[in-house]
């Protein structure tokens, strides 16, 4: 069977299942009692919209630093001191790709029996307009919703590798489970090959890593580096970083984040991963397009990376100039958002690229990017 028909069928289970339903899960959390086990981010995300819908429920976590600490008025204890015997609801709130929901589900099923078990991603249905959109996440109807487009993104997807990943990424949002992290590619393996003498451009380029990968991998072809990082620490170990890179010819740092104007904005500074633009930050910092930060002439060959935490179709916006003249290679992250891979796929489409490959990458395969290539 074909991946096509494959992710077709998916589509259909889903649609077809009825435990996704709105009312199917009102009336699962009406008649039993409720078990949230994985007290993480998203389990106190899911907690919060049930303690708001004035949803009662008891906490599990095997995790030993938080077995008897209190979340919402309850002490969170460890799944194997709840009575065994009992039917009670548990939503698997655990998300790692690494960890398939099936494989968690399974194991809970032998020790509880008689529970009835859901993933996390059929709650967020009954709570949407509470806790979403949350990261990649958004309702399972929403989803299905743009079923069409998936599939024309699938049909548009260069290799298998691809193709795989598309697939794997539509089971996570859909279902909670995932054979993501199966497929993670080495993070310096490009889809395409590099001419000699590129010039790559690192958008959040954090402390260098990526850029490090890349060169270390592609030593010949890449020969000067533009990087752009605004969170002041980062940008102080980025400099820091490359400043041991010898063996780049050129290398331009810029303190700014890349967007679709330039001037000053708010930014969240975390002096770390997960640094962002946003009306709530903590400090200000400079923003930038890339049409006024890059110079456009006929030698430069620009390979672009884009990891910019959701403002990735903004960033675009602001490189149209740039992306019409000099067709650059990009590589750029689609899962910081829900949909996002579907935005920037299209709008990648419409400036003419013809070229698309998926890869997972992360330590559990959730961080998807999507490359990108105009080929005559």
């Amino acid at each position: 069977m074909s991946i096509f028909q494959d992710t077709k069928n998916l589509f259909k289970k889903i649609k077809n299942t009825p435990s996704i339903t709105k009312n199917r899960v009102h009336h699962l959390l009406e008649q039993h009692k409720t078990i949230i086990y994985g007290a993480g981010e998203l389990g106190n995300k899911v907690m919060s919209g049930l303690h708001n819908e004035k949803k009662q429920f008891f906490i599990a976590d095997n995790t030993k630093s938080k077995i008897g600490s209190m979340a919402f008025g309850t002490k969170i204890k460890a799944l194997s001191s709840y009575n065994p015997s009992k039917k009670y609801l548990i939503i698997i709130t655990i998300f790692s790709p690494k960890l398939r929901y099936q494989t968690i589900k399974e194991k809970i099923q032998k020790q509880f029996p008689n529970a009835i078990i859901i993933p996390f991603t059929y709650v967020l249905l009954y709570l949407n307009d509470a806790i979403l959109p949350w990261y990649l996440f958004t309702s399972v109807n929403s989803t299905i919703s743009n079923e069409n487009s998936y599939m024309n993104l699938l049909r548009s997807l260069s290799d298998k590798e691809s193709t795989t990943c598309l697939y794997n990424y539509l089971s996570l949002i859909m279902t909670g489970d995932s054979d993501l992290h199966r497929t993670i590619s080495p993070e310096n393996k490009l889809p395409f090959s590099l001419p000699n003498n590129t010039t790559y451009v690192d958008c959040g380029a954090y402390d260098g890593d990526t850029i490090e990968a890349y060169t270390d991998n592609y030593p010949e072809e890449i020969r000067h580096i533009i990087a752009f990082e605004p969170d002041p620490i980062n940008f102080q170990n980025l400099k820091s970083s490359l400043s041991k890179k010898t063996t780049l010819s050129t290398t331009t740092l810029h303190n700014k984040a890349v967007c679709n104007d330039s001037g000053i904005s708010y930014f969240y500074s975390t002096a770390g991963m997960g640094s962002k633009l946003t009306n709530d930050g903590n400090i200000k910092i400079k923003t930038v397009r890339l049409d006024s930060a890059l110079p456009i002439n006929k030698k430069t060959n620009y390979f672009i990376k884009m990891d910019i935490e959701g403002f990735e179709v903004e960033a675009i916006k602001g490189a149209q100039t740039l992306i019409n003249k000099k067709h650059p290679l990009l590589a750029i992250s689609v899962y910081h958002k829900p949909h996002d891979i579907l935005f920037i796929y299209q709008k990648l489409y419409e400036l003419g690229y013809n070229k698309f490959y998926c890869r997972a990458f992360g330590y559990s395969g959730a961080d998807i990017l999507l490359f990108a290539q105009r080929s005559s």
